[in-house]
């Protein structure tokens, strides 16, 4: 019985210098940037890209698919040790990204000037996205840090049925910040590792690539 309440009382010092040694910090995040596309892949079978195909013919049709701007309202929590490089962040983030979806055909009746676009049709989508990015940081000097992580994302939207999620991807994550001594200030790089084609228009298959400005508020 001696044993167990000694072996108890230990293991509660332990435990107090452990955590006594931790320090736990959260606060809100912002960030926003730009979103591309990459590995895109064309839906040869689709009737939709064949009927325009066949209804414009050799007058060079060109499906493009891209992103535009992207932003997300976050907050932080963050698990740190006195006197060490490494910490912990895990980033909740509610956000939006844009992507645009068109074709084009080039007109060559006058040779002589040139081929030119004729026509142009482009469909932009809205879609709303969460995620949580758990990461292992690690600091260079009392300023500068560096990062990588992984975020599972999942993007919803607004369509005639109702609310519906769409896709769920997973993104592989690296940042580079700064120490601002109230704020932090972070480049950001995620690269999708999962097919990110909502039921598009005219590719079957993409990956979806965000480069993002992230500011953190402690509080």
């Amino acid at each position: 019985m001696n044993k167990k309440i000694i072996l108890a009382l230990f293991l509660c010092c332990a435990s107090t210098q452990l955590f006594a040694q931790l320090e736990f910090r959260s606060g809100l995040t912002l960030s926003g940037g730009i979103s591309h596309l990459w590995n895109k892949n064309l839906d040869a079978n689709s009737l939709r890209v064949n009927s325009i195909i066949d209804i414009y013919g050799d007058r060079d049709v060109k499906f493009t698919s891209y992103s535009g701007p992207n932003a997300a309202l976050g907050y932080k929590f963050r698990l740190e040790q006195k006197s060490k490089r490494f910490f912990y962040d895990i980033d909740y983030f509610l956000g939006f990204k844009k992507h645009i979806e068109g074709y084009s055909y080039t007109e060559n009746d006058f040779p002589q000037y040139g081929p030119f676009v004729v026509h142009r049709k482009d469909s932009k989508h809205l879609f709303f996205y969460t995620s949580l990015n758990p990461s292992v940081n690690y600091r260079i000097n009392k300023y500068l840090y560096a990062g990588v992580g992984l975020e599972p994302t999942l993007f919803f939207g607004f369509h005639e049925g109702g609310f519906a999620t769409d896709m769920l991807d997973m993104s592989f994550t690296s940042k580079i910040g700064v120490n601002l001594k109230y704020v932090e200030l972070a480049i950001g790089y995620k690269v999708g590792l999962f097919n990110a084609a909502k039921r598009p228009e005219y590719f079957k298959s993409f990956n979806a690539n965000d480069l993002q400005l992230q500011l953190y508020i402690p509080f």
